[in-house]
């Protein structure tokens, strides 16, 4: 006779809802950890600090690559600061 249970599959399909899950999870967690994470920095910094620190290595390959002088260095970045 034939059985209409679900039978031997039945932990199959426990399986496949289980990874389902943890894949649904994982793809939001990881949408959070790149689009939704907030304005802070993973130090806390600020967006303007974050900004002004990316503004200070531009000033820092100018002087690297012989733009800027230490003095026009060190007015820019006090510049910044203010």
């Amino acid at each position: 006779m034939m059985s209409w249970g679900y039978g031997a599959s039945g932990w199959m399909m426990v399986v496949a809802l289980v990874v389902g899950l943890l894949l649904i999870a994982l793809t939001v967690a990881l949408g959070y950890a790149l689009y939704g994470g907030g304005s802070a920095d993973r130090d806390g910094a600020s967006d303007d600090a974050a900004r002004s620190t990316a503004a200070e290595r531009v000033l820092e390959m100018r002087f690297a690559r012989g733009e800027i002088d230490a003095d026009e260095l060190e007015q820019a970045k006090q510049a910044l600061r203010h």
